[in-house]
């Protein structure tokens, strides 16, 4: 079965807290996938736990590691196999941060090999000069959902273009999400990058992507057949 976008949603969070919440899409199809990317405006902050009222089971799928810029640090994590009841996605946090998370909804990804490829590229040097395109990874199968998921610092900026066949599907002042559902097995070089025409164009980013495989898969651990040392996107 091929894997199909159904819905996305998203939802911030201005005050610093320890709990977050927001709904899901409002179009649910039971057995189809939850993605949901997290973008935290903390250094020492991480997600504990996400739950939600239907009682499906999310795992994290990548973390941003070290080091982290200011106030910039990015995780996606996945429920599998969903139940269509879920109305409220709740995340429990190590510590107190403002942020955005977001929902996204597909069908068909596999239950069984899920997550094939994930990695992340922290860029802590602050510029104006932004990386318009390059190699990213190299995907190990074809017909995968592709999610990126940046926090960037300070907010200052608009990160307002996507390169490469990305499609845009949420934007914030400090923060964006990505997908692509990629056919073939290929170089994926899709990034985000900011535009200095329209704001300073200076910051700092925490870049995560996960690779999910659809039902055809027969992958085996997530991450093997990919190098993790290349850039997701970023600044010089």
């Amino acid at each position: 079965m091929a894997i199909t976008f159904v819905g996305t949603s998203t939802d911030a969070i201005a005050t610093a807290q320890s709990t977050w919440s927001f709904i899901p899409p409002s179009t649910l199809e039971g057995g189809g996938a939850f993605v949901v990317p997290v973008q935290i405006g903390s250094t020492t902050a991480t997600v504990s736990t996400i739950t939600d009222n239907a009682g499906n089971t999310f795992k994290l799928a990548v973390r941003g590691g070290t080091p982290i810029p200011t106030g910039c640090s990015a995780e996606i994590w996945y429920a599998l196999n969903i139940s269509s009841g879920s109305t409220r996605i709740s995340l429990t946090m190590s510590g107190l941060s403002t942020g955005r998370m977001g929902c996204l909804h597909a069908s068909g990804v596999s239950t069984a090999n899920a997550l094939l490829q994930e990695g992340f590229n922290a860029e802590g040097t602050i510029s104006s000069v932004h990386i318009a395109a390059s190699p990213e990874i190299t995907l190990a199968e074809a017909n995968v959902l592709v999610v990126t998921a940046s926090r960037q610092g300070p907010s200052t900026h608009l990160p307002v273009v996507a390169d490469g066949g990305l499609t845009r599907w949420l934007t914030a002042v400090n923060g964006a999400n990505f997908y692509l559902i990629a056919g073939a097995a290929s170089t994926f070089t899709g990034q985000w990058r900011t535009d200095a025409a329209t704001s300073t164009g200076k910051v700092f980013s925490m870049n995560t992507y996960a690779v999910f495989s659809d039902t055809n898969s027969t992958a085996g651990a997530a991450g093997a057949g990919f190098p993790f040392s290349f850039c997701l996107a970023g600044v010089q």
